[in-house]
């Protein structure tokens, strides 16, 4: 286990050590807009803000093969406060599973089905950009015109049903998931039936610009549903 970083001169230590072992990437992600720069941290979750010569300068360090780390006052600043919020720090992953994982498989998967995630549709009516599903970002797949039939969300449904645990989870996905909302509706509809002995809960991500009034109060009906507005 990494010993824990206190200071910005041992967090620069570090940053020079991945570089050399090719292994600085998986610990985040600069990235800028028009007014700020910034930089996203995956051991933490935290998005940073920092100045434009910060930024420049981890920015050629981060991408040119040979660059090395050139010192300032203000990249000492900003490491000094990285070190206090724990960033760049992200633990080396060795294992995808906790142990035994594989041996409780076949439990969790017969018996204790926690969660169903139905895939609704590829589409979507907004298509934006950052998206990480623009035709953009090679390692996904790009939108879509699929949809999932009504028979496929039910046997997804039925095997909730049979195999869950006393608490589970239904969820829709896209694309944009109010493009099948009569779906959406049919499935809670059939789920209330199925899933009656079990706490169900319900939800899904939407950019809201489909909702209308008749999906509002239908939704509002809805016991154990939560609706999570994407308004980046």
């Amino acid at each position: 286990m990494e010993s824990v970083i206190q200071s910005g001169e041992e967090l620069l230590n570090r940053l020079i050590k991945l570089k050399e072992d090719d292994d600085l990437s998986r610990i985040g992600k600069l990235f800028r807009t028009n007014s700020n720069c910034y930089f996203y941290d995956t051991g933490t979750g935290k998005v940073v803000q920092m100045e434009q010569i910060v930024y420049e300068l981890l920015e050629k360090f981060f991408a040119g093969k040979n660059e090395t780390l050139i010192r300032s006052e203000e990249l000492a600043e900003f490491l000094e406060v990285s070190a206090k919020e724990h960033l760049f720090q992200a633990p080396k992953i060795t294992q995808l599973y906790d142990r035994g994982f594989y041996e409780k498989l076949p439990y969790q998967v017969n018996q204790n089905v926690q969660q169903v995630i139905l895939e609704v549709t590829g589409n979507c009516n907004l298509r934006c950009e950052y998206c990480i599903y623009n035709e953009g970002y090679e390692e996904n797949r790009n939108f879509n015109s699929e949809n999932m039939s009504k028979e496929t969300a039910f046997v997804a449904i039925d095997y909730l049903a049979e195999h869950g645990s006393e608490e589970v989870a239904l969820a829709f996905y896209g694309g944009e998931p109010l493009l099948r909302f009569s779906l959406i509706k049919e499935c809670i509809e059939y789920a209330q039936k199925v899933l009656s002995e079990k706490k169900v809960t319900y939800s899904f991500t939407t950019n809201c610009t489909l909702m209308s009034k008749e999906m509002a109060e239908y939704f509002s009906g809805i016991k154990g549903i939560s609706i999570l507005c994407s308004i980046d």
